[in-house]
């Protein structure tokens, strides 16, 4: 939740999967730059939760899981304060609650618990419903930071875009990365506009190395048939359906293509 002094925290959904310490892992970065707190949370499963079973035994279960994204934060020597929290209001009902109160929301894109339903249906929940940026985290981000990986941003004649864009150039810059801008704008209409779209940004970020490139089918129809490595796509909420409608339903999360930081303006 927000603390005494007004900071809100990075929060992560934790839940004992791979894919979950990868979002921790990568939330301690957006904490840091933001010198904010670390929040830990596992929504325990309502359906796992009986009147003869006493909620300590989801506490303790949830604190060996906190011990371990702790040591692997801990051993990135990074200063940031972690704070944990159990809730109990299931696992899709439990975040979106904790986003209320969040300066980002951080969840790992695959997991699966005793229900049978993935963390990667969940976090599409989120962060269609999210009250804050929603980060969707693949388990094998850190490769694709250290090989390379661009930042990619999507952008139109929406007012969104801005917003869209200033989240990109941040990311870019706090991961030493590239930026990929994709011009989602109707086809042909002309040339892409986005050198005067991004002027402003570029100036504020000198380092960032820009590429643009036309996507007037949207992002994941670009993601589908690139080649590009993309550890990050910044996009609008209103563009999370069209990316699902890529994949299979079959064990793949949204985010197989790359992780995603959905954001609302």
């Amino acid at each position: 939740m927000t603390q005494p002094d007004g900071l809100s925290p990075i929060v992560v959904g934790i839940d004992g999967s791979n894919a979950a310490v990868a979002a921790a892992l990568w939330a301690a970065d957006e904490a840091v730059a933001r010198e904010v707190p670390l929040r830990l949370v596992h929504a325990a499963d309502v359906a796992d939760i009986h009147p003869n079973i006493d909620f300590r035994v989801q506490i303790t279960e949830a604190e060996r899981l906190f011990r371990t994204v702790e040591a692997a934060v801990a051993a990135t020597g990074k200063a940031v304060k972690v704070e944990t929290a159990v809730v109990g209001a299931g696992p899709r009902q439990g975040l979106l609650i904790e986003s209320r109160n969040a300066e980002m929301m951080c969840v790992g894109s695959i997991g699966v618990g005793r229900s049978g339903d993935t963390l990667g249906s969940t976090a599409a929940a989120v962060a269609n419903a999210a009250f804050c940026p929603v980060a969707i985290i693949r388990s094998d981000v850190a490769r694709l930071a250290t090989t390379g990986g661009w930042i990619a941003v999507s952008v139109d004649n929406s007012p969104e875009s801005d917003h869209i864009i200033g989240n990109g150039f941040a990311e870019a810059r706090l991961r030493d990365a590239p930026l990929l801008a994709l011009w989602t704008g109707v086809a042909g209409s002309g040339d892409c506009p986005l050198d005067h779209r991004l002027a402003a940004w570029r100036e504020g970020y000198p380092e960032v190395q820009v590429r643009t490139r036309p996507a007037p089918n949207g992002v994941a129809e670009y993601f589908s048939r690139s080649t590009v490595p993309v550890q990050l796509a910044v996009i609008g909420c209103g563009q999370v359906a069209p990316l699902m409608r890529f994949l299979p339903t079959a064990a793949i999360s949204i985010v197989e293509l790359c992780s995603l930081l959905v954001v609302r303006h």
